[in-house]
């Protein structure tokens, strides 16, 4: 393999580890972010050029994938935070015309009554509508999402599922979007909704800063080869001109 094609296996390796380190960096800031999904990328070896005469092996790089493990769960006390134990999303209507999915379970109530969560989105009950609750009466949520005051079942919060999780979209650090139309949201069936309660982030931060130190050596290694590849170059060029003509 010539040097031209030295220098594209060796850039497709830093452009790699540099979408990692993104992705890494992604993972540490968030480390500590309620309802946040570690985020993990694979990569695999391509050969270039024919089998005949192969022009290398190239990193390929694959999409981002969202790793949905459960979080623990953290105790809070406060009535309208919610964690989520096992599969399922809660449901939150913006602006936008369908719902966006989160394991955020940050919620309040606002003046009106209506379940909203920090950006003042309102929560979506188990047959896709807004939920408005009492202001001024104790509210309990049981595990499967049902809630109550002491005049009896008022509504049941919406836990969602999906057939296909890679379908869904992130729209910020933990908030999902999704295509109702090739992969609707499912009501789960017996969801473990924990009153009182947030879900943690599944980042382990010892594990990525292990990581992050793996992938910046590995960008230095590539970055090392590409400098001296470039000097041989030059020092041929150099060597070239001195030649008698």
């Amino acid at each position: 393999m010539n040097s031209g094609g030295s220098v594209y296996v060796i850039a497709s390796r830093m452009l790699g580890q540099a979408k990692r380190m993104d992705m890494v960096a992604d993972n540490v800031a968030n480390a500590n972010t309620h309802g946040f999904k570690r985020l993990t990328m694979d990569a695999k070896e391509t050969i270039g050029g024919t089998p005949m005469h192969p022009a290398g092996s190239f990193t390929e790089n694959k999409p981002v994938r969202i790793i949905y493990e459960n979080g623990s769960l953290e105790q809070t006390g406060n009535t309208f935070d919610l964690g989520i134990q096992g599969e399922g999303f809660f449901a939150v209507q913006g602006a936008g015309a369908d719902p966006k999915y989160t394991r955020v379970g940050q919620f309040a109530l606002d003046v009106e009554g209506n379940l909203i969560n920090m950006n003042g989105e309102q929560v979506l009950d188990v047959n896709g509508g807004p939920i408005t609750l009492p202001i001024d009466q104790k509210v309990t949520i049981s595990r499967d999402g049902t809630v109550s005051t002491e005049d009896g079942i008022l509504t049941q919060i919406g836990v969602y599922r999906f057939d296909n999780m890679d379908e869904l979209q992130r729209a910020g650090a933990t908030t999902y979007y999704n295509n109702p139309q090739s992969n609707p949201a499912l009501p789960v069936e017996v969801p473990q909704v924990f009153q009182g309660m947030l879900e943690t982030s599944n980042v382990n931060p010892i594990i990525e800063t292990v990581n992050m130190t793996a992938v910046l050596r590995a960008y230095q290694g590539a970055q090392r080869a590409m400098q001296s590849l470039e000097e041989s170059e030059t020092t041929a060029i150099r060597d070239l001109a001195r030649i008698p003509q």
